[in-house]
């Protein structure tokens, strides 16, 4: 009887979904809001990125730059201090005062908004301003996907987890850069009848 209880319990265990924190199976996690809300916020946070940066060129020739090869550099040079401070700063205000993670995410996306709106004024300097804070933003998005996936989902499947979600990078590349960009610059491009 007590193995009988025993083997139920067990049953019951794998049965019952597992709540977030708990180490989740690739499909458990799939089948949750909270990795597709992390996805999606990642996909639009990396992919805009890339999408910056894969075009930084054309930007700073556009805006009459001759040397755009520091935009680039920029662009990387913050997007590496990015990483760096948002993991410091993220794992102190989680401990000093319970500042979740996701809320670092939030927070970059908004502030990478901002350096967009920067590019687009083309006042002057705002290239120069505009590729810092896109490449911060940037960043912090790498770097606080990281342990925000390992502490909704768990250990056990991580690597393949955030392995998923790393699909981001190629399709938001392709999606931002490719297609989006490509569109939008090609209707501007192109003359129109009369103009």
């Amino acid at each position: 009887i007590v193995v009988a209880a025993v083997a139920a319990e067990e049953e019951e265990k794998k049965r019952k979904k597992p709540v977030l924190g708990e180490d989740h199976t690739i499909m458990e996690a799939v089948l949750t809001v909270d990795f597709w809300v992390l996805f999606v916020s990642f996909l639009c946070g990396v992919g805009t990125g890339l999408a910056v940066m894969n075009n930084m060129g054309p930007i700073g020739l556009a805006l009459g730059y001759t040397n755009v090869s520091i935009f680039v550099s920029m662009t990387s040079i913050w997007g590496f201090f990015g990483r760096i401070l948002s993991g410091t700063l993220s794992e102190y205000f989680l401990k000093k005062a319970g500042t979740p993670r996701p809320l670092w995410n939030a927070a970059s996306q908004i502030l990478m908004a901002v350096g967009y709106i920067l590019m687009a004024l083309a006042v002057p300097n705002s290239l120069y301003i505009g590729s810092m804070v896109v490449g911060v933003c940037y960043g912090v998005r790498l770097a606080i996907t990281v342990p925000t996936a390992s502490e909704l989902f768990g250990l056990k499947y991580y690597g393949l987890i955030y392995n998923i979600l790393v699909l981001n990078l190629p399709l938001g590349s392709f999606l931002f850069s490719g297609l989006l960009a490509g569109f939008l610059y090609d209707a501007e491009a192109t003359p129109t009848p009369g103009g």
